[in-house]
């Protein structure tokens, strides 16, 4: 989903924002799925991922996920984390939707 890996030929620094990202948020992956799946578009555009293959589809749907994740904040804790090194408040706003999500689908 929002986490690769990359090979040993990315830049020192690019792996050790990486490896930031993947220690502290590695457990939000299942909310990033959720919120995917709260958002027709993105859902939709999720399961085209499915079955395409061609560039279209696979920018189309990269735009209508990532509009998603944007909304809640996923790409501002992925940048304060890879950039301080530790959660920051991005990171806990992110957490407490997460929670929140959870909360809701539980019920």
């Amino acid at each position: 989903m929002v986490f690769h890996s990359f090979g040993d030929d990315m830049p020192e620094e690019v792996q050790v924002a990486s490896g930031r990202v993947f220690k502290h948020l590695a457990g939000v992956e299942g909310c990033l799925t959720k919120m995917i799946e709260l958002d027709p578009e993105a859902r939709e555009a999720a399961y085209a991922l499915e079955v395409a293959s061609d560039p279209e589809t696979l920018r189309r749907s990269d735009v209508a996920i990532r509009a998603v994740w944007s909304r809640y904040g996923v790409d501002t804790a992925v940048r304060e984390v890879a950039q301080m090194g530790h959660p920051g408040p991005a990171v806990q706003r992110l957490l407490t939707t997460c929670e929140t999500l959870r909360i809701q689908a539980d019920r």
